[in-house]
Order: C-alpha cells, then structure tokens, then sequence
C-alpha cells in the first residue's frame, strides 16, 4: 500500500509503499518515529506534510494528534486523541466517514444532523489520521478505524456512508446492513464518482446533495436528492459587528470580503487572494480555514502569495462572528456537494458572490455568479460591479429560501425509516 507525505523542511512530496514510508528521502536515513498514529521525523520534525502557522505568536492550525512539536514554532500543540469505542449499542442508524476534521462541509452536515435523529449508535471516523474533529458535537458515541467501523455496522439496521470507497465492503462484508452511500460533491468532482462507483457493490441506497450530484451515482442504484440545511446556531454573534470588525482588524470605510472554506486547490482561493490585487485599497479578504494532511503544501503556498490585504484566521467554528463583520462572502470552488458556508453566509444576510456549484445550480439569482474558469482580474470586476449595485446586493439574501435544519432531519428520518422497513 502506497502513503503519501510531505517533509516540512525539505517540503519533497513522497509516495512510499508501507515498509518504507518511515524515511524521509532527503533526511534519510532517520526513520519517523510513530507517535500517535502519526509519522515524525527525528531531524525535521515534519508529520504526514501537516504544520502549523502563526499568528501574533499563537498555532492556528491544530494538526496533530496527541502532543505534537510544532515545525515553526517549537512550541507543543496540545490535543487530546478522539476516544475509540469498544462497543456501540444496538440501534436504527449509524454514520460513516473517512475523515472528521476541525472544519469541514461534512463534518457540520453531521454535527447538524445526528443530534436531530433519534436512536442514532454511533460515527466512526476510518482514516485515523483524519480523525481531529470535536466529537462532543455530534451527539453520539464515537470511534475511530476499521475494527470500530465493522463494531458499528454489525449493531445497525442502516449505516449512512461517506468517502469511504471500496474499504465499505470491508466494513460491511459480516453484517450487511442497509447502506446509504452520500456523494459529497457535483459532477464536476471525478474523485466523487470514482468513490460512488467503488461502493456500488453494498450500496442500497444513494443520496446527493445538489441537482448535478445525480450524475454521480451509480447507474442501476436508487437515489435522491435531500439538500443540506445551515444551522441557526451557527449563525448567531457572540458580539456586535463593529466589535467584531475590530477584532479582525478591519478599519472605517473599508470593505470586508469572507471566505470559508479547505486551504485545498479545488476551492480556488489563489483566485480570490490574485483579485484582491486588482481591488482597490479599501478592499480587505479574511480568510478562514486550514490546510492539512494532502493540501498542506497548497495552504503554504497561499501564504507565499498572499500580500498585506489579505489575512488568514485558521480554523473559525462557529462561523457567525466572521459572517457578522463581513460585507460579502466570497466562493470560488471548483465543485460542491451543497456549499454549506456559502448557506450559512446566506443565513447570516451576507451577500454572495460565487461560482455557480452546490444549491447554486437550483437557485442561481440567490448569488452574483462568477464563471469557473474566471481569472483574478474576472473576479476583481464581479465585486466591484456588485458593490456598485448595494441594494441588489443586499435583496439576495434577503430573499433567499432555503431548507431549515428540521426539514432536513425529516427527510433523512424518512429515509432512514424506510430502509429499515425494507431490510425487515
């Protein structure tokens, strides 16, 4: 088996078969020591490509699991491992994910809906390496790897399957519940498909998020569309807007621009720091959201490129002080499954200016869309453009209907209810 990582000092890229994945190929031969489920080199500290950034002296980015050495700052990153379930108790519904981070579309799609079910047994996460998410939000009993997944299949009627590709037969092949694969993205998103057609074989039912996302399951497996819905309580303030445009450091008379999103090359935000350039003075873009694991590279790389009108705030969850201090909320992704932060900026009253993806493709006129194939010098004249045009600009969220929280809940209930129906 091939594992992909990158050192932190010499940032070469590598894919070793297992046996060897423990040298770094330019600090060699030191082997990585495994700590906590993660690679670390001896001499350059590097984990699995993951580190940490800096602001005024304090880690954004908590990347690893256990107590790690910062690369950058040498400094300890305190976190505490997501406890492993030795057994689920038995019940309708089990959740499936193969990664569970900080911040994330579908660790809110979770963290949204599993407290809103009933008789749910648990998450599992089945990559250890991207398990750092909060498990407390979800609600339920929680574990992480293939031993707890096949726990939580054999104690379910249903299990609901996210990214987990061929692995799921793995998970399933003893107990055989009914299974709901997710696709997570539109159909311009090839891994997407690939990963749906990988879990054809066990798959019983698939669900999709947006209207192209049909186009991603497989042919001959029954599907429907049941759309996300943004959580209020990820959209209330802590404090006032000017208190929190201060924090932010945003000045009188200048314009926040938001984005949310993976540091990851697909959510285009080396678009959005280009167009910033071509914008005049008073223009400032915060950035929220992290680079880990097979992006760490490209998080790097925004930092090189980004100039000073453009600050990055490491993971922010909740969203709803960001979203209050922002006048627009920017989105320059390649593919979604439903853009669950351009939602909740939508919720907030946060104008929208994006590429056409996610519930964008059902409700076009809720945004001032972008074309994915727009330059910085393209996006720079969309803003500009919609800040000449304010009253328009604040009827689009005003206007916009989307699904509430308990509408999603029933239509995932329903569903749930009559896969069991059928297994029974």
């Amino acid at each position: 088996m091939l594992v992909e990582f990158s050192c932190v000092k010499c940032r070469i890229r590598q894919r070793r078969d297992t046996a060897a994945a423990g040298q770094c190929l330019r600090c060699r031969p030191l082997r990585l020591r495994i700590h906590h489920g993660q690679r670390v080199c001896a001499r350059c500290e590097s984990f699995d490509g993951q580190q940490c950034s800096q602001r005024d002296g304090v880690c954004v980015e908590k990347v690893a699991l256990g107590k790690q050495t910062c690369p950058l700052g040498r400094h300890q990153l305190p976190i505490v491992r997501p406890p492993v379930s030795s057994q689920f108790r038995r019940g309708r519904v089990g959740f499936l994910a193969v990664a569970y981070m900080p911040i994330g579309g579908t660790e809110v799609w979770h963290q949204t809906l599993l407290p809103l079910l009933s008789d749910v047994s648990g998450f599992v996460v089945l990559e250890p390496s991207l398990s750092g998410g909060d498990p407390t939000k979800l609600g339920c009993r929680f574990g992480v790897g293939m031993a707890a997944a096949q726990q939580l299949a054999a104690n379910v009627d249903v299990l609901v399957s996210w990214g987990v590709g061929a692995r799921l037969g793995e998970v399933v092949r003893r107990s055989r519940p009914k299974v709901i694969s997710v696709s997570h993205c539109d159909d311009r998103s090839d891994w997407t498909i690939e990963m749906m057609a990988a879990q054809a074989p066990w798959t019983d039912q698939a669900v999709y998020l947006c209207p192209s996302g049909a186009n991603t399951c497989p042919p001959g497996v029954p599907s429907q569309w049941i759309p996300n819905a943004p959580s209020p309580n990820r959209i209330i303030a802590t404090q006032s807007r000017n208190a929190n445009r201060k924090a932010l450091g945003i000045g009188d008379g200048e314009i926040m621009l938001a984005s949310v999103s993976r540091l990851s090359p697909e959510k285009g935000v080396d678009k959005l720091i280009g167009a910033i350039d071509c914008l005049p003075e008073r223009f400032r873009l915060v950035i929220a959201g992290t680079s880990a694991g097979w992006s760490a590279d490209h998080g790097n790389e925004l930092r090189r490129l980004a100039g000073p009108r453009v600050s990055f705030v490491g993971n922010v969850d909740p969203p709803a002080d960001l979203l209050s201090a922002a006048d627009a909320f920017l989105s320059a992704s390649q593919y979604e499954g439903y853009g669950l932060s351009m939602a909740e900026a939508l919720a907030a009253g946060v104008p929208l200016i994006a590429t056409q993806t996610g519930f964008l493709e059902t409700f076009p006129s809720y945004a001032r869309l972008v074309p994915h194939d727009a330059t910085p010098a393209t996006w720079a004249e969309s803003i500009r453009r919609d800040f000449q045009q304010p009253q328009k600009q604040h009827l689009r969220p005003h206007n916009a209907k989307l699904p509430t929280a308990h509408d999603f809940a029933r239509d995932w209930d329903r569903l749930i209810d009559r896969m069991r129906s059928e297994k029974e």
